[in-house]
């Protein structure tokens, strides 16, 4: 139950948690506990950003825009585009791939592409880091968010029924 809840982006025990769990801005009803329980069948109102693997995707791309608006120039059309966009990919294919969920070949196809789009910004990061973009603290804080997203989403391609329910 740990496991399942810390996916979904929430800290802590079942235990610990109590009635008041808040998730981003939006305090949770006894319909999303039955839900998240298992315990009903309406499990497709819950919004594909409350994923962690959303979530951290979605942070990690934003931070690398952030870090590329510094790149020279001459990376625009390159390095800085390529990191962008791969980036980017990893929240668009989690999106869309948990809105046709109940389709698991299409679900699975999205959450593999995810997790190619993940390792190709691990790629990028590399090439950043030998071309002197970034320095050695500030690479390994994102080679190390990249692989947790990579992560999660392995658990989700592994455990891909939990998630479709």
């Amino acid at each position: 139950m740990k496991l399942k809840l810390l996916l979904f982006g929430w800290e802590g025990s079942f235990l610990k948690m109590g009635p008041a769990l808040f998730v981003g801005y939006y305090q949770m009803s006894l319909f999303y506990w039955l839900c998240i329980l298992g315990r009903c069948r309406h499990f497709a109102l819950m919004s594909h950003k409350k994923l962690l693997a959303f979530q951290k995707g979605f942070e990690l791309a934003m931070e690398i825009f952030r870090l590329t608006k510094s790149f020279p120039k001459e990376e625009v059309f390159a390095l800085t585009s390529q990191i962008r966009n791969s980036s980017r990919s990893v929240c668009a294919n989690l999106s869309e791939g948990y809105r046709k969920r109940t389709y698991r070949a299409h679900f699975m196809s999205k959450l593999t592409d995810a997790d190619m789009e993940n390792s190709e910004t691990g790629v990028w990061l590399d090439f950043a880091m030998a071309c002197g973009y970034l320095n050695q603290e500030k690479y390994q804080a994102l080679i190390r968010d990249n692989e947790a997203i990579g992560r999660l989403i392995g658990y989700m391609i592994n455990h891909i029924d939990e998630f479709r329910r």
